[in-house]
């Protein structure tokens, strides 16, 4: 009775939301999770939802108007919402506090630097479109820097329409891909310094950077041009390019070996090029498949990298050990059963999860819907591929020792349709599979709050919000069904119907 009072005292005031008129979602489906919190925007409600799952309770947090964005930098426990209506930033401290900086433009995306000190705002063509009214300056941007005496804000504006951003290793500079040319900004000095690379040597040709890799060490980076075959080497400190290189055809993905020491270059052909830093000697390696990406190891005991092609339906996938020659020999190639659409890695790099042709559209971190996937132990065993009762929407790692008994890493996949979990053990691929409430589409850990335990928290696609909660450890669903929490978006409805 009381949820369906709630819809007719919803379809009679959702006028009184706002001041305008509900254009805008009463609750997005990205989360952020914190000190045993679960976090939503309510864009509708000029809200930041907070979500307790101990107490099985939800309150509200006053943002600015209509917030869009929700992000937290690596590494700290601060959140920050973009309000793209009133061009404000909303600044979450840790006890809940609001701090509201004026942004003088709708930027729709903020990027972080590795050590998430600075930010980098600017409007993004594909994200969510803020309101024009005159005009609007797309090479409009600033940059946060959270000092510390607090936040300080740089307004700055590029010639060109900016399409991404990516920040040198030690945190520096802010790389900015534009329509034409490619920004260098110098991000610690005041104001901002700021060198435009054209990769060209006639000023009237446009030149769009592709591919944007910096070294580890935070004094190169490496980019291409879309269409082109050119591979630049950009000294980062001096600005100035060092060095171009002529790869055989135009790459599709360019990862760097642990040490750095090499670049692997994908072309969408059957030859990755493995390119010495120091000497620009370049060797090919000849795969019985074409490859477009490139999947690096990251862990200090690990150097190897997956090739593989997520077009053509390609159904392979190859594993190379990065050794002290150039090009890996006797590569490991493995042919599945389907075609690959992503891979993603465990976080110990004892095996991956490659999903394969059948999905359609995609979500955050490059995951691709699938009806069909594959457990791939590098150890263990060759990959299996499993058919699923319905796509998968999104995946959790769950590291060794997470599920009782256990030391294996697994792996939780959501499945929208069928309204299941499914948790894989990733080295011998036995499976648990979890009832839960209809529709769940994103899925992520809860960090414990002093004193208790991991938690993994589900999104589920609900106009007023629902959000479950599950032990990571789960055998079976729990009686009555997973703890959840509900109506997340009707914060100050009922207030305002009364």
């Amino acid at each position: 009775m009381r949820f369906i009072l709630l819809i007719a005292l919803l379809s009679g005031c959702v006028g009184y939301l706002n001041d305008t008129e509900l254009d805008v979602p009463l609750l997005d489906n990205d989360a952020v999770a914190r000190d045993g919190r679960v976090y939503m925007l309510s864009p509708a409600n000029d809200a930041l939802i907070e979500v307790d799952p101990t107490e099985r309770s939800h309150s509200a947090i006053e943002l600015s108007r209509e917030p869009r964005v929700l992000s937290r930098p690596a590494g700290s426990e601060r959140m920050y919402a973009l309000g793209l209506v009133d061009a404000t930033l909303s600044r979450i401290d840790v006890d809940g506090s609001v701090t509201f900086l004026e942004l003088g433009a709708p930027f729709n995306r903020l990027d972080w630097s590795p050590d998430g000190t600075r930010a980098f705002l600017w409007i993004d063509p594909a994200g969510v479109q803020p309101p024009v009214e005159g005009s609007l300056n797309l090479g409009a941007y600033a940059v946060l820097v959270e000092g510390e005496d607090g936040p300080t804000l740089t307004p700055g504006g590029l010639t060109f329409e900016p399409l991404g951003v990516t920040f040198s290793a030690d945190s520096s500079k802010a790389l900015v891909s534009t329509t034409s040319r490619l920004h260098v900004l110098d991000l610690e000095v005041d104001p901002v310094g700021e060198t435009m690379v054209p990769l060209t040597i006639d000023d009237s040709v446009r030149r769009t950077p592709d591919l944007v890799v910096p070294t580890p060490d935070g004094a190169r980076a490496l980019v291409t041009v879309e269409g082109r075959s050119d591979l630049f080497v950009l000294s980062l400190d001096p600005v100035l390019i060092e060095n171009v290189v002529a790869l055989p055809r135009a790459a599709s993905d360019i990862a760097l070996s642990r040490d750095a020491s090499r670049a692997i270059i994908a072309d969408g052909s059957r030859d990755v090029t493995f390119l010495d830093l120091s000497s620009y000697d370049a060797e090919l390696l000849n795969l019985p498949h074409s490859v477009n990406r490139v999947l690096p190891s990251r862990r200090p005991e690990n150097d190897f990298a997956l090739l593989y092609s997520d077009v053509n339906d390609q159904p392979f996938l190859s594993r190379v050990q990065l050794g002290e020659d150039t090009v890996p020999d006797d590569p490991d190639t493995w042919l599945m059963d389907d075609g690959v659409r992503a891979v993603s890695m465990e976080p110990g790099e004892t095996a991956a999860v490659v999903f394969h042709e059948g999905g359609a559209g995609t979500q955050v971190d490059a995951f691709v819907p699938s009806q069909s996937l594959s457990l791939f132990s590098f150890d263990e065993r060759a990959p299996s591929r499993i058919l699923l009762d319905a796509a998968a929407t999104d995946l959790v790692f769950l590291e060794g020792g997470v599920v009782s008994g256990s030391e294996d890493p697994h792996v939780m996949v959501v499945l929208r349709d069928s309204a299941r979990l499914v948790r894989y053990n990733l080295r011998d691929y036995s499976q648990v599979v979890l009832d839960t409430y209809s529709a769940p589409t994103r899925i992520g850990r809860i960090p414990p709050a002093d004193g208790g335990s991991e938690q993994l928290y589900v999104v589920h696609e609900h106009e007023l919000g629902l959000v479950s909660f599950v032990d990571p450890a789960a055998e079976r669903e729990p009686p009555g069904g997973f703890p959840a929490v509900a109506g997340l978006a009707t914060h100050g409805i009922l207030e305002v119907a009364q």
